[in-house]
């Protein structure tokens, strides 16, 4: 399984993924050769994340191998106080000058005025400089590891100037180490890390020990810091008005750590991306996928600066994915955590308005104008940028995210028309913008029912020994009243996830399937009495056969042309012509242009054909019982797709010939779409493939000017219904 990546300073340039090592290595030998001066600052400036750490540690090796100059390494940040700091590095310079006299022989020590050790007035320098601190530091040793043994050695080296009875002034004493140093011909480059960690007035005690306390010959000193945060701090430190030009007082030297080349941080993104898609499912993302993966990485990734970005989303993606695979669609994860680490205000936004987006579709609210003007408002701030081709404009977010679009009032901008068809794609492709998948990507789980585990293991039995039961339970489901949007049906639908389905063996599952395809129509119109509308429960049971039709495929392959038969003998009508056999023609390229690869489809071409003529056998003989099929509008396409206009055509001349049939049949062939609510917009193309439109114009009109008042109040409603869909 994928590993979250610590984010630790890299060691080993062979890791370097940007093109880091060879600069330092470069570096490396001037950067020796600043210790032969009188003391240079040399600054390493980069912002946060962008492998300054990684950057020093290859430089330290590259000086290590190269050069005779001894790298000395300081960690103010770790250290805490600033007498410690200054015991850092008498400790580090001490052990150094010790071996130099040594190495120098008798001829040094027998000189009359190094009667005192170098090291001993290296430290004694330092308790001076340090002064006062002491006491604390030993307080500290409490609770910071290593601050006792700080100010204890600086305590001892303070009794070294009155054991030699050394009474010299801080610049006396200063001199005299600069003379050894000299003397020694020893050579320093002390590197200093995470300046831009310090608190104000840490940074400026830094500052204080590079400038003033520790600026000896042969010593350069290396810092690493974001310039921006480490003039802040000195301003705030110091009480100055520029930070920056303080700063340069002290840096005599700075190189600007380059930042990766433009795509390099998003090809290295994209080469983990497919690496972790690899590892989770066992395979490489198809064509359609990969495209989708690289287009999010292109526009999204644009605003990746530093490596750590990288890291950021890389973590998120390994913790979630593996998770979630089967739930979500990966380049929208993938999207959705680059906005959670480069743009989070908007990752926000997104999650509360796909939440509010759900509701809407599956009936269970509305959104008012004020909150629809309040996200529009957002949304602008959020993304101001009007050019389509711009990563920071709302164009760029509706490849992804239905119904947002750019106009002058900031409710227009939210909520807008999306079809039952662009919904129905979403739920398929488990996209971000699926009502029944969002939740996956913000929350790692769809919208549980609050069934208890006993109530599922009953569901399982009576699937696998008792059909008729099951049917009864969900009938019972379907009627029971919740104190939620959405009843018990449509929460059992959810509930069943791949997690949940993983368990249900193949008996269980055929059984469960049959009890959803056997109580579709009572449950759809329980459902249109509850709510007028709702373009969930469909979705939700095919999603759902989807699922378990390919478990059982692998399963028992041997089986599924009888339970195929079964299924479409005895399932509802209704759900089996206007929705499931109708979806199953589309992803075989039997209707439509768009045909699903296929390892996606979940029946074959030829078991199409042999359900669909099942299917017609049953529609005929259905005859004027027909139009009493619950979800009648989608009935009507899929039963156009299956057995042709003609046959609806002849079956409306048989069967509609009153004013309330003839009605139904028109109110059925309205469309969905939905803004801040659903709307039925009637389009003319959509009447002229079963009915004369004049005709039918002509025949409201006289249904019109009768005296039936729901007659009348159905020809309104449709009137409405034309209206926006000369509109839409």
């Amino acid at each position: 399984m994928p590993k979250i990546d610590e984010d630790r300073p890299l060691v080993d340039g062979a890791d370097d993924e940007y093109g880091f090592a060879p600069i330092a290595e470069k570096l490396a030998d001037s950067i020796a050769r600043l210790s032969l001066s009188e003391g240079v600052v040399f600054g390493i400036e980069g912002p946060w994340g962008s492998g300054k750490t990684s950057f020093l540690n290859f430089l330290r090796a590259s000086i290590q191998k190269n050069g005779d100059a001894h790298v000395l390494s300081l960690a103010p940040w770790l250290i805490g106080d600033s007498r410690s700091l200054v015991a850092s590095l008498v400790e580090s310079i001490a052990p150094v000058l010790e071996k130099a006299e040594e190495e120098a022989g008798d001829q040094w020590n027998k000189h009359k005025d190094r009667a005192v050790k170098s090291a001993d007035l290296v430290r004694a320098y330092a308790s001076r400089t340090g002064r006062g601190i002491a006491p604390l530091a030993k307080l500290a040793g409490l609770v910071v590891p290593g601050a006792s043994f700080a100010g204890d050695l600086l305590e001892a080296a303070s009794d070294t100037l009155d054991k030699f009875d050394l009474k010299s002034s801080d610049e006396e004493l200063k001199a005299q180490i600069t003379e050894r140093i000299l003397a020694l011909d020893v050579r320093f480059v002390v590197m200093i890390d995470d300046l831009d960690r310090l608190e104000p007035s840490q940074a400026v005690e830094v500052m204080r020990l590079i400038r003033s306390v520790a600026d000896f010959p042969r010593v350069a000193y290396v810092v690493c810091y974001d310039r921006e945060v480490l003039a802040h701090a000195l301003e705030q430190g110091l009480s100055v008005q520029d930070g920056d030009l303080y700063l340069q007082k002290i840096v005599q030297l700075t190189f600007a750590l380059p930042m990766p080349e433009p795509f390099d941080l998003r090809n290295s993104l994209r080469r983990k991306c497919l690496t972790l898609f690899r590892e989770v499912n066992g395979s490489d993302p198809n064509p359609e996928v990969r495209s989708d993966l690289m287009q999010a990485i292109d526009r999204e990734g644009g605003k990746l600066r530093t490596p750590r970005d990288v890291k950021l989303v890389l973590n998120g993606l390994v913790f979630t994915y593996p998770t979630v695979a089967k739930d979500v669609h990966f380049p929208d994860l993938v999207r959705v955590h680059l906005l959670r680490a480069l743009h989070p205000k908007l990752h926000r936004w997104i999650e509360r308005y796909l939440g509010a987006r759900s509701v809407l579709v599956s009936g269970d609210a509305q959104v008012n104008k004020a909150d629809r003007a309040r996200l529009g408002a957002e949304l602008e701030v959020l993304l101001p940028d009007e050019e389509a081709d711009s990563t920071n404009s709302i164009w760029s977010l509706r490849r992804y995210i239905p119904g947002v679009r750019t106009d002058n009032q900031p409710q227009n901008r939210v909520f807008q028309n999306t079809t039952e068809r662009e919904v129905s794609d979403m739920i398929a492709n488990r996209a971000v913008g699926s009502p029944l998948h969002h939740r996956y990507y913000f929350a790692l789980s769809a919208p549980k029912a609050m069934l208890s585990p006993e109530q599922m293991v009953e569901v399982r039995r009576l699937a696998s020994d008792d059909e008729q039961g099951l049917r009864n339970m969900l009938e019972g489901f379907i009627s029971d009243e919740r104190p939620f949007g959405q009843s018990w049906y449509e929460h059992l639908l959810v509930r069943l996830d791949q997690t949940e389905l993983e368990v249900f063996s193949p008996k269980e599952l055929t059984g469960m399937l049959m009890g959803f395809a056997t109580t579709y129509d009572h449950a759809q119109r329980r459902l249109e009495e509850r709510r007028p509308f709702s373009v969930s429960l469909s979705n939700k049971i095919e999603y759902l056969t989807a699922a378990m039709l390919r478990r059982l495929r692998e399963e028992d392959a041997a089986a599924m042309p009888g339970f195929l038969d079964r299924l479409y003998r005895n399932g509802d009508l209704s759900w089996l012509v206007g929705h499931f056999h109708r979806q199953q023609m589309w992803d075989n390229g039997l209707v439509g242009d768009r045909p699903k690869p296929d390892d996606e489809r979940i029946l074959t071409a030829e078991e199409v054909e042999h359900c669909g003529e099942i299917l017609r056998a049953r529609v005929l003989a259905e005859g004027e019982k027909v139009s009493a099929v619950a979800d009648f509008g989608s009935f009507i396409w899929g039963w156009k797709e299956v057995a042709g206009a003609d046959a609806v055509k002849k079956w409306l001349a048989e069967h509609a010939g009153s004013p309330r049939q003839f009605l139904q049949f028109v109110m059925a062939l309205r469309g969905w779409i939905m803004s801040d609510r659903v709307y039925h917009p009637l389009r003319r193309n959509a009447v002229e493939v079963f009915l004369d439109y004049d005709e039918m114009m002509a025949r409201l009109e006289e249904i019109k000017r009768g005296e039936d008042s729901e007659l009348i109040r159905m020809v309104e409603e449709i009137d409405a219904s034309l209206l926006q869909g000369r509109h839409d």
